[in-house]
Order: C-alpha cells, then structure tokens, then sequence
C-alpha cells in the first residue's frame, strides 16, 4: 500500500555541500535589489578593470602568469565559501533569467518545516510546511483571493549549487570574476560583497540575501477539507488505500449498527471494540477487530476481508463505503482468537509483559524448543513501540523445553520500529514460579522465557496513525478483572 499523501522534505546532503528540495515554503516581506538584464548585473558586479591604459605615465601591466595558479585557488574557496555558507543557513534568494524570464526563489527553512515563495512577472505561489509537517501549495484563484491547497508537488533547488558538482573545470580568476566550462559548456561566475551571479550561454542566475530572507505567508482559505473524502483512490492503475479513513469509517459504521457486524459472526451477539489494523494479504483487504462477546463478556481478536467487489470503482467515497458495509456480503470472517488481555485495557503489569517480549527477542531471538539454542537476536525490536498486542490464556503447567515445569501462550503484537511496521505472532512458553504463571515475564529472566516461534509481517505504515491519540477502552470488563484475581 503506498500512502494517501506523501510530505515534502529538505535534504541537505553538506559533505557533498549538495541542496535539493521537495515542496514547501511562502510570503515575503522584501524584495532583494537583483538585476533584471545581463549588462546590469556585469556593471553590478564586475568591476570596471584599471589597466593603466587611460594614463599614458603608467607602464602597462604584465600578466608574466606567475600568479595564476594562486588567483584561481582563491577563486574557487571563495565560491565554495559562498555556496557552503548558503547550505548552512537555509535561507537564501535565488534567480533564475531565460529567455528574458525572470524567476525568483525566496527561500526560508526551519526546525519544523519551511516557507518557499515562487515569483516571476506573472504570478506568485508559496509554499509552506506546517509543524504537523502538511504542505500547502498558497496562490491567487481566479476572484484574486489566496487559497491553499495540500500538496505533494516536488520543486528542486538545485540549481545554485550545481557550481560545486566535480566535472566543472575551473580554469582562471581575476577581478573578482571566475571562469570555467562543463565540457563543452563556459560559465563565468561574477562576485559582489555578498551575492555572486552567473552566465551560462543564454541563462543567468544570482544568489544572494543569505540569512536575510524573512517570508510571512498571505491569509488564505482553508481548502484541505474536500467536500468528497475517499477511503482510496486508483492513481496511474494503482489503488491507494486511506488507512486512517478505511479505519475510521469501518469503526464508526459497525459500532452504530452492530447488526452488521453480527451477520459476518454467525449472528452471535459481537460488538466491536476497535479496529487494530488493515492490511493485504491474499484474501484480499483484511482488517484486525478486537472484539466483545455480550453472551459472555470475553474478548477474541478476528480477522474480516473486504469483498473486492466493494472497490470495482476508481474511487470510493466514505459516504458510499459506509453504505456498502451493510451489505450482507461485504466483509467475511477469516478466523478469531479468545483473548485474555490486550494493550487496549492499559493493564500495566501486560504492558510490561508485552514489552519484555520484544526484549526477549531483540536479545535471544527465537529458539524454538530448547532454552539453550543459541541464535541471533532481531535487535531492532529493542526500541519498537507496541501500537497494539493482545495474549491467550495459559496453558496447564507441564514439563517441555528444557526448562522444567512451564506455561506457554499466543501473544500477537503490531509493532513500530520506525523503520517499519510488523503484526508478530509467536508462541512463548514460561518457566513456572511459586509466585505465578508470568513471574518470570513479568521480572523478565531471560533464562526463564523462550520464544518457540513467530511469524512477522510487515503492515502499511499508515497504521500509526489509528493511535495517535492513544484511545483505550474501559477496563470495567470481566476479562480485566478476571485477569487481576488471577494475578492475585
């Protein structure tokens, strides 16, 4: 699954003192003194040279080349100290002349985001990232009112540090002007106190303003509410999922109507708790449901896929998502696990057990049947954040797996690595303590914990986002309270 809407990013690759960007930025409150025609900027920039010709008492003055190698080193540190110094502060005005079309970039990056405006002699657009990292695309519409709109549109600010790539020959410097060639291709670079211009054939570009640049982005209207929300989008014969909005809809639509919910359950009296995740699989799009048994007030976990004929169209709106769900066949069951406790009763002694999980893992790995197999640990599991995790009961105590009398049980885990985000299912196995069944999980002893097995799977990332506000569910059920006599 790819997602809904990327955000834009600045890479600031310094050791190559490269500078590229993707989308963001906006409005600015001074306009730079650049030149607008080529002979302005030569008399701008390049000084009138004083060679002694207009006074006939002076002697000519010799270029014996003596100095030429030293002149053009210093030339080009001071080109690199031009260009490493805009790297540095990120903020910087950049033009761009072709074909007598001048184009400016006013350019402002911070910690969280940044603001770009994009000008020439027909129009303004800014672009602007904002502290939850959305970028805007701000302009005129077609009543002169500023509107914005999200986008994942790319805009390279590559240009004014193509000067530092390696097959550029630097070949002679004076009177603060360089002059080089790309092959076949002559630049000459002009500098000024601080700002420096540059001619390639018909092209011009300047840079200057740097750290000066300060953009205030114009009042706008909110456009990133479309009147139609889709839960996916088909995108060059490629379906995009929404994952939050697949979720959130899903949820809110089997929790007002548990009837629907039902039918796909063999009409037992299932509630919904919450969606966990959604992912694809071979069945087609499934999604995991934690759920509640109103017969007898226990909690399984289950698996649903969506019928595929739900998604014939190139996209679906939720308002016809929602309707479709009350189709008899518009999801089926795949298979449910009792379960005893989950992450989403916040019990915080499971809490730790659940993480004591991974800590195994990340240090011992999966051994299968004996305690004492020595195999590589899975060391990005150290740090991974549990979204959700749910275990079974225990088995009955018996010997097995080299480490007399034990337990063993199912645990499912969604994880987030920040690399990735994996749904674990494994079996662990327990040694047994005179305190209880989990003591040894619970106070983790390695020795005393084995991992027999685990499947891992890797989910659209997009599943974050069902927990970013950490919603739990009340724990005034009878599967939590069963799970504190027993831990009594």
């Amino acid at each position: 699954m790819k997602k809904f809407m990327k955000n834009a990013a600045l890479v600031l690759l310094t050791g190559g003192l490269f500078f590229t960007t993707a989308v963001g930025f906006t409005a600015c409150s001074k306009t730079p003194d650049v030149p607008k025609d080529d002979d302005k900027q030569h008399e701008q920039v390049v000084p009138k040279p004083d060679d002694g010709k207009d006074d006939p008492t002076k002697p000519p003055i010799v270029d014996d080349g003596k100095d030429d190698k030293k002149a053009l080193e210093e030339g080009k540190q001071r080109l690199y100290g031009f260009l490493q110094n805009a790297v540095q502060t990120r903020n910087f005005h950049y033009t761009e002349t072709q074909n007598e079309l001048m184009t400016e970039y006013y350019c402002q990056y911070f910690e969280n985001g940044f603001n770009i405006k994009v000008a020439d002699a027909n129009s303004e657009i800014y672009y602007a990232r904002t502290e939850n990292e959305d970028v805007y695309k701000i302009y005129k519409d077609e009543k002169g009112n500023w509107v914005g709109e999200p986008t994942n549109e790319e805009l390279t600010l590559a240009r004014p540090f193509m000067l530092l790539e390696e097959d550029y020959v630097w070949t002679k410097y004076n009177e603060n002007t360089l002059f080089g060639n790309k092959g076949e291709e002559d630049v000459t670079v002009h500098f000024a106190e601080t700002a420096l211009t540059w001619d390639m054939g018909n092209e011009t570009y300047g840079l200057n303003e740097i750290g000066k640049v300060s953009l205030q982005i114009p009042e706008f209207t909110d456009l990133t509410k479309p009147t139609e929300e889709y839960v996916y989008q088909t995108v060059n014969g490629q379906r995009e999922y929404n994952i939050p909005l697949l979720a959130k809809t899903l949820e809110e639509t089997l929790k007002a109507d548990s009837s629907i919910l039902r039918k796909a359950c063999l009409n037992l009296p299932m509630d919904l708790l919450k969606i966990t995740h959604i992912k694809e699989s071979e069945n087609g799009l499934c999604f995991g449901a934690y759920l509640l048994n109103n017969a007898n007030n226990t909690k399984s976990f289950s698996y649903f896929t969506i019928d595929e004929n739900m998604f014939k169209e190139n996209k679906l709106t939720v308002k016809n998502f929602a309707t479709n769900l009350k189709n008899d066949s518009a999801f089926t069951f795949l298979d449910g696990t009792p379960c005893e406790i989950s992450t989403l009763e916040n019990d915080d002694e499971f809490n730790i057990m659940a993480q004591n999980v991974l800590t195994k893992l990340a240090q011992d790995g999966v051994q299968g049947n004996s305690i004492n197999n020595k195999v590589q640990g899975i060391p990005e599991f150290a740090n991974a954040k549990i979204l959700f995790g749910y275990k079974t009961k225990n088995s009955n105590a018996n010997f097995a797996f080299d480490m007399g009398l034990q337990t063993y049980c199912n645990y499912c885990l969604i994880i987030d690595n920040k690399l990735t985000v994996e749904e674990l299912n494994m079996r662990v196995s327990v040694a047994c303590s005179a305190v209880n069944d989990d003591y040894y999980l619970t106070n983790l002893d390695t020795n005393q914990v084995l991992i027999v097995n685990m499947e891992r799977e890797e989910i659209d990332k997009d599943n974050t986002k069902l927990y970013e506000n950490n919603a739990k569910i009340s724990t005034n059920s009878p599967v939590a309270l069963f799970y504190e006599e027993k831990r009594r």
